[in-house]
Formats: structure tokens, sequence, C-alpha cells
């Protein structure tokens, strides 16, 4: 799959996640101009490793943020632009937890500043800030500045199972819906155990 930006022709904007059937997207007469803000799925991001292309997805406002196999990005819509890459937590490798077959990231905007992020034995949250640019544009006679964004991490912590689930309740607190692994159990006596309670 690909995550597209459209600009639709009555200046709307949608992103979508998209998936090929033949290696071609279905065309849309609507839309006025596609911009791939990612390319997942392809010969060669399997050979990298991503086997399974944009995994979680939240949007807010102009910011939109996916998580993938090798961390969360983070990009600006209004500008075209990519703000950050936030590499894949140590805590959330497959191995360390064999009796979970698949680590899904949870992620998603507290406000349109501020992004959690629950995956693996990790959450942490995340602030986006305006940075100012030294950088100028030159678009005709008068010059414009770019405008930029950062990111930094407020919070970071390893928690006592894995995150399914990650949603704020106030300023000050976090829900977290989370899987605690038992040691040296399998997959499958997992799923028996949750089926006989």
């Amino acid at each position: 799959g690909r995550l597209i930006f459209s600009k639709l022709q009555g200046g709307g904007v949608t992103a979508g996640v998209t998936s090929f059937f033949g290696g071609a997207a279905a065309a849309s007469t609507v839309k006025k101009s596609d911009s791939v803000i990612y390319q997942g799925m392809g010969s060669s991001s399997v050979a990298s490793g991503d086997k399974f292309g944009i995994e979680a997805i939240a949007w807010r406002g102009g910011l939109v943020a996916w998580a993938d196999s090798s961390g969360v990005r983070l990009f600006d819509i209004e500008y075209m632009s990519r703000i950050a890459h936030i590499d894949r937590p140590t805590g959330a490798r497959s191995n360390l937890y064999p009796t979970i077959s698949s680590l899904r990231p949870s992620i998603m905007f507290e406000r349109s500043d501020s992004l959690l992020i629950g995956w693996g034995d990790c959450l942490m949250a995340m602030v986006i800030r305006d940075a100012k640019s030294s950088a100028v544009k030159k678009d005709g006679p008068t010059p414009k500045e770019i405008k930029k964004k950062t990111v930094d991490c407020t919070m970071a912590w390893e928690l006592d199972c894995v995150a399914c689930s990650v949603v704020p309740l106030d300023e000050k607190h976090v829900a977290v819906l989370g899987l605690v692994p038992s040691a040296g159990s399998s997959s499958s006596s997992i799923n028996d155990t949750a089926e006989s309670e």
C-alpha cells in the first residue's frame, strides 16, 4: 500500500491509504493532483525488511503520522514536508515477545501538537513545535521564510505490559490497554486461556 495526499478540485484535501492491484491504483477524475507521501510493499521495501507497510496511521489538522516497521514518521501536509522519523523502540521488537505474533503500534494525536505512541512495552509522548528556519525560499521578488516543525520527546516509559491501545484521559493521565505475556507460554496457549476465561 501507499499513503497518498490528494488535493481536490474544490480546494479540499484528503489523505488515505490505498492498496494496489496489479501495480496500479484506481484513478479518479475528481482529483486535481496526487502526491505519494509513502510507498510501501514494493520490492525495495520488502528487501529492506518493511514487511507490513503502514501498520497504524493518525491524522489531525495539517499533520499526519504513520508507523511502519522502521518507526513512526511525521509529515506536514500544509508545507508537504517531512517533520521527523522516530525509530521503532527497542521494546517493540517481536523477538522480545515470541508469544505475541504481531506487535502493532498505537498512535494517536492527543492535541494538534501532541502525539501519543504505544508500541511494544514503550509509551512515548511527542510534542510538535514550530521552529523558525533561516532558509529562505524565493518566489518572485519577495523572499518567503520556510516554516519548519521540530519534534521533542516529552515522556518515554517502559511498561510492564505490551501496549495494545493508548488513549488520553485528561491533561495528566493516559490509559493503556496492555497484554501481559506469560513467561514460557506459546501464542496458542494464550489464545486457549483467553477463550476459556
